[in-house]
């Protein structure tokens, strides 16, 4: 049946309806249209499911349990849309350093106010107390994320013999204490790095552009098993590289990429100079406060990783907010990025 918007009855409800809402004390209630996961390297984890009911006024809060490594770590908001397909579902990207492995805490607020928009909190793993983030400035969708990490990882995988050739020094360098001698360390080296012929040459057939992307039961893959694992057997299975060719290229890999480690000095030199640019953002307020509350402690126990660790995160949660906002440019919002994630590269 359909509705006739001229028919008295329906034009009374509508009214009724305006009235109420001009109501004092009236609580206007409603559902979550979709359900709401946290993404990590482990997998992903439910936090708020679809049609869950909440208040407009107070929004719903949820928290989950989620694996985490001791150092930098990235944690996707994913909303997933029924009515869409997996890879059109929107993802939001946080960095959260902690100073010992365990078990974090997420908390996530959806709809408060009215505001259809997620904010998260996290706590736990050794950070001494909790840090919020704001929703995240540069929303991508989860097939664009992944195709794009994918696209990297192939790149790199077609030039397999190139990099195995550049981790070669860089990692007898690294044996040689474990080896005792030079020789020792550089026959250890070539058994690491070992890769048949065969399979080098498979690796140098790769067509990155074509091969970049992936299906929606690759993304399935991706939310249920350990990202880098996930993509190894992506790999494997398009019969791009052997099973031996993807444990050396995570090898070289490892010893290749560079990690310039920040050091305590550099991280409250960048935290300053980013405080100083976000003083006039009114948006970011809180997160500006957020970071200077850490600041300040870690200016006095320049010592305490704990500390440390939670104000390179809410350096992370500042920078999201200015790049949302324009205050910062995409490449500054990367070079912040990058400071806070290779802080714990030397613990």
């Amino acid at each position: 049946n359909h509705i006739n918007p001229l028919d008295g009855f329906f034009k009374e409800g509508v009214a009724r309806g305006a009235a109420l809402c001009q109501a004092k004390g009236i609580e206007v209630s409603t559902a979550v249209p979709y359900s709401i996961s946290i993404l990590h390297q482990s997998g992903k984890t439910l936090v708020i499911a679809a049609a869950t009911p909440y208040n407009r006024v107070n929004g719903i809060a949820r928290s989950a349990i989620i694996p985490v490594h001791k150092g930098s770590n990235q944690i996707w908001i994913l909303s997933e849309k029924d009515s869409q397909p997996t890879r059109e579902w929107s993802i939001e990207g946080h960095l959260v350093n902690v100073p010992q492995e365990g078990n974090l805490t997420v908390n996530l607020k959806w709809g408060e106010g009215g505001k259809e928009e997620e904010n998260m909190s996290v706590e736990g793993c050794g950070l001494p107390g909790a840090i919020s983030f704001p929703p995240q400035c540069d929303e991508t969708t989860l097939g664009k994320q992944m195709d794009e990490r994918y696209g990297w990882y192939f790149g790199v995988a077609k030039d397999l013999r190139k990099l195995v050739g550049f981790a070669r020094d860089p990692l007898v360098r690294f044996l040689v204490p474990r080896a005792g001698s030079a020789t020792e360390a550089e026959r250890m080296a070539d058994e690491l790095l070992r890769v048949p012929e065969a399979d080098l040459r498979q690796s140098e057939g790769i067509d990155v552009e074509g091969e970049c992307h992936l299906t929606d039961q690759e993304l399935e893959l991706a939310m249920k098993t350990d990202y880098f694992e996930m993509r190894k057997q992506v790999a494997i299975q398009r019969g791009l590289l052997s099973a031996e060719a993807t444990e050396v290229l995570d090898r070289a890999l490892s010893v290749v990429v560079p990690r310039s480690p920040t050091s305590t000095d550099q991280l409250i030199s960048e935290a300053n100079k980013l405080l100083n640019s976000s003083q006039n953002c009114s948006p970011c307020i809180q997160y500006w406060q957020q970071l200077t509350q850490w600041l300040h402690q870690l200016q006095l126990a320049r010592d305490n990783l704990s500390v440390a660790s939670a104000t390179a995160t809410a350096m992370g949660a500042l920078a999201d907010c200015l790049y949302k906002e324009k205050i910062i440019t995409e490449e500054e919002f990367s070079h912040i990025q990058g400071v806070s994630w290779s802080f714990h590269c030397d613990l």
